[in-house]
């Protein structure tokens, strides 16, 4: 935590040290919230306890943090369905990489300027009033021949992926041991993305409990999230790689294996509770077990 720790120094911002990790409070308008940061396998950097959902409103929260992760390039809003606490969640897999302050401060900035831009109509579906979503950014595709991209291909090439060409995007044809999908891999300005779609379509009649198990299971991740788009299940990993642009092997090594694997693990949780054979609760908590 001792890079971050000086980044924080650095750029003067207020914050507390704990065994758990660094806390740093932060506040726009009259709104407050934490920014905690701790690690643990990966370097974590999560928005604890923006505010507490009512039981009562969790489903309709849940598909508005839904509809806003769909949104995002990069991190994820999860809802805590046992205590109703929302959070927002950026992570970065290091690898070998050395924590240096350009890896770092991506993930610093994204936090506070997604809450920043979201937390009034949180606490306003929290109220039972208006889901309408925020205006956030939304980067355009890099094009084709940008140094990024260079990079990205080199990558996949050199980690034994023959992806396909369409338009800015790279699409790889993923052989799992459960289904075989497509993971399109892409540069979004700054951001790196893999987007995983999962071969199946979700019926209306069984999506809100897959939107359940989605929430549920998003907040079991480290990396990478679950989104749900009309009937289309999606897994999204990405990484920013600020205004360096550079994509490091070890920072994007993890990103394909989730990539190549997450949807695989998940994949029977959302087709039990598709066809009802599982509860959401259930279905989560048996595979957040299975995944150690």
């Amino acid at each position: 935590m001792q890079p971050i720790a000086e980044l924080l120094q650095a750029d003067r911002w207020d914050f507390d040290v704990s065994e758990e990790g660094l806390s740093v409070p932060l506040q726009s308008k009259d709104l407050k919230w934490t920014l905690a940061i701790s690690q643990c396998g990966p370097t974590r950097l999560r928005s604890v306890a923006l505010c507490p959902v009512q039981a009562r409103r969790r489903p309709d929260m849940a598909g508005f943090l839904n509809r806003l992760n769909v949104r995002l390039d990069l991190g994820c809003f999860e809802l805590d369905y046992l205590h109703g606490d929302i959070r927002l969640r950026t992570c970065l897999e290091l690898g070998q990489a050395e924590p240096a302050t350009d890896l770092l401060r991506p993930l610093l900035i994204t936090a506070p300027r997604i809450l920043e831009l979201a937390l009034p109509a949180l606490i306003r579906v929290c109220e039972g009033g208006s889901a309408e979503l925020p205006q956030l950014p939304m980067p355009e595709p890099t094009r084709r021949k940008s140094p990024a991209q260079e990079q990205l291909s080199a990558f996949l090439r050199a980690a034994g992926q023959n992806p396909t060409r369409r338009e800015e995007k790279q699409i790889l044809h993923v052989v799992g041991e459960r289904a075989r999908w497509r993971c399109e891999v892409a540069m979004h300005g700054s951001i790196c993305r893999f987007l995983s779609r999962a071969p199946i379509a979700i019926p209306p009649r069984s999506q809100a409990p897959v939107l359940e198990f989605l929430t549920r299971t998003n907040s079991n991740l480290s990396l990478g999230s679950f989104q749900l788009e009309r009937s289309e299940v999606r897994y999204r990993t990405a990484f920013d790689a600020g205004p360096t642009g550079l994509l490091p092997e070890s920072v994007l090594s993890p990103l394909l294996e989730v990539s190549l694997t997450a949807l695989d693990h998940w994949l029977p949780g959302f087709l039990s509770v598709m066809y009802g054979k599982e509860t959401p609760l259930v279905a989560s908590r048996r595979l957040a077990g299975a995944a150690g």
